[in-house]
């Protein structure tokens, strides 16, 4: 009876604190968004000065969205909810029973940050990220340049012409009906010592309790919480452990960071093994072809080089969609894996396993597998979810564990990713090798060096330009051909010549008929004295020719255009 009083008292303290914390309003939706949206907090809380406990948190600022009806206006207090049970024991997890968003970031003209992350509690994962540069159309990027203050209120007003910032993560639908969602956390298996039987859980089954939103003058921050309980009754309901998730965004840049802080409330060692969703849901960039790859890298014994593998549908799945797909582990000595992510032809992400150390790029000490499960989501389309499992994560009494990751969701721009100099550049992307992720078709005749050197040209000239991609193209153009004149001018004099004894030329074949050999001797002899050479002629096109594929391949990958 004490026990089942203590857990009363705990949740009405948890009702009261929520009700100072929770928006009570949710978010207007556009006929082209979520319909059965319940609640949106729209402005994050100003910022902590110490870690709240749960589930305290400050009321927000101001409310900026739509009043509902009055059945929809509240929002439950965190409650012990039911989850998947394990053979012996009944799993409880200290959540909320509906799903709550929020959003971190911005995509409005006057800020700063490269993107909007819409949340959701439901696994805590991501809803979606929106690009605050990049846009679905072309015309929403022409409306956007012409007043941008207008843009969203033009958006409103006609969804079948403009459909919004460019999406780059969002809800994925696989195998049957079952919705999958961006970075969610997925099955928890615990295992208690001296307990024989593992208790087992889904994450992103049961909505997690929002705790806090924080900002600071460059950087945005969302944090969720669960508890995970066990128990038969509530008299024995008893804490095993607390799992507190953080996203943080900063202005001017392209990564999220994500922890995963997870405690140990049981009093007993825990040994934990997660589940945790990685990048999924990229648009189809190409209406001919579906572009869309998994993508993941992988650490070289030989030169400690970082490998990149693009794998489409067929490599991973064959015939058989929906097959887990084991990629390999951080903890391999040979080849570790550091980063799984899903690109397509412009756009990728990329969830990276930060080592706890902060000094080398894998983290071998989690021994953490990574996994892409292909799916067809309709007819042709190609899906990938990836993940990254953590086995046997060992937590003594007390003990508290922090994972990090770092992931990257946006544009795969060259410069990004090798230019110090550029805007959005970051050293990692270029220890991680990102670049890799740009496919830009298999050539025989061509090299990755040459193509990459082609989209340098046509980025310095772009920017010599203006941002004037044809003024590049037909400067690049002009380039090659001055670089090649003395070449050409060689080959157009060889070609005169050719045509000046095509009549001695044809004297020799009325000579030898039918004598192939001689001929051909006696014309070689011919163009050797008078200095004509036919493999001259087609010299300059055949080195030409490798420069305007590699020109046609490099304006086939180049986001900006």
């Amino acid at each position: 009876m004490f026990s089942a009083a203590v857990l009363v008292f705990i949740l009405y303290v948890n009702h009261q604190r929520a009700q100072r914390e929770v928006d009570q309003s949710p978010a207007a939706t556009t006929p082209d968004e979520r319909a059965s949206t319940k609640l949106t907090v729209a402005k994050p809380s100003p910022p902590e000065t110490k870690t709240p406990q749960l589930p305290a948190a400050s009321p927000p600022e101001s409310p900026t969205v739509e009043q509902p009806p009055p059945e929809t206006t509240r929002v439950e207090p965190p409650a012990v909810q039911p989850t998947d049970r394990g053979p012996s024991r009944k799993v409880l997890a200290l959540a909320l029973d509906e799903e709550v968003f929020s959003q971190i970031g911005s995509v409005e003209p006057e800020s700063k940050y490269t993107f909007s992350v819409e949340l959701s509690n439901r696994g805590a994962a991501v809803q979606s990220v929106k690009l605050a540069n990049h846009f679905a159309t072309i015309a929403d990027k022409r409306r956007y340049q012409k007043d941008p203050r207008t843009y969203e209120t033009a958006r409103l007003e006609n969804p079948k012409k403009y459909r919004g910032h460019y999406s780059v993560l969002n809800p994925t639908v696989g195998e049957g009906t079952e919705q999958y969602l961006p970075m969610a956390s997925g099955k928890l298996v615990i295992r208690l010592e001296g307990e024989p039987t593992p208790i087992e859980s889904r994450l992103d089954r049961i909505h997690w309790w929002r705790r806090s939103e924080t900002s600071t003058e460059k950087s945005q921050s969302a944090v969720f919480e669960v508890e995970i309980h066990s128990g038969a009754t509530a008299a024995e309901v008893k804490p095993l452990l607390k799992i507190v998730k953080t996203y943080t965004v900063t202005e001017g840049d392209y990564s999220i960071a994500m922890s995963l802080g997870m405690e140990n409330l049981s009093g007993k060692r825990l040994t934990v093994t997660l589940d945790q969703g990685g990048p999924t849901g990229l648009p189809q960039e190409d209406r001919r072809q579906d572009l869309r790859q998994a993508a993941y890298a992988y650490l070289q014994e030989v030169d400690s080089r970082v490998q990149v593998r693009l794998k489409d549908l067929k490599e991973l799945g064959g015939l058989r969609p929906g097959r887990k797909v084991d990629l390999g582990s951080s903890g391999d000595p040979n080849a570790p894996l550091l980063w799984v992510g899903h690109v397509n032809k412009f756009f990728g992400s990329m969830m990276y396993l930060k080592p706890s150390d902060g000094e080398s790029l894998q983290a071998s000490e989690y021994n953490a597998r990574f996994y892409v499960i292909p799916t067809e989501a309709a007819g042709s389309s190609k899906m990938y979810l990836t993940s990254v499992q953590i086995p046997d994560l060992i937590l003594e009494s007390g003990e508290s564990k922090n994972l990090v990751f770092d992931i990257f969701a946006g544009p795969k721009k060259r410069s990004m990713f090798t230019d110090a100099d550029a805007d959005y550049f970051r050293p990692l992307y270029a220890n991680l090798n990102y670049i890799g992720t740009i496919d830009l078709g298999g050539c025989f005749c061509l090299s990755s060096k040459l193509l990459m050197v082609m989209m340098w040209l046509l980025d310095w000239f772009s920017r010599a330009a203006l941002g004037n991609y044809g003024v590049a193209i037909i400067i690049l153009v002009l380039l090659v051909r001055l670089v090649l004149h003395p070449l050409t001018k060689k080959s157009q004099v060889s070609m005169m010549r050719m045509q000046k004894l095509s009549p001695q030329v044809q004297k020799l074949k009325e000579k030898y008929p039918d004598d192939k050999n001689t001929l051909n001797k006696e014309m070689m002899k011919l163009y050797k004295q008078q200095g004509a050479s036919p493999l001259l002629g087609c010299l300059p096109m055949l080195l030409q020719m490798p420069l305007w594929v590699a020109l046609f391949r490099g304006l086939n990958a180049i986001v900006e255009l």
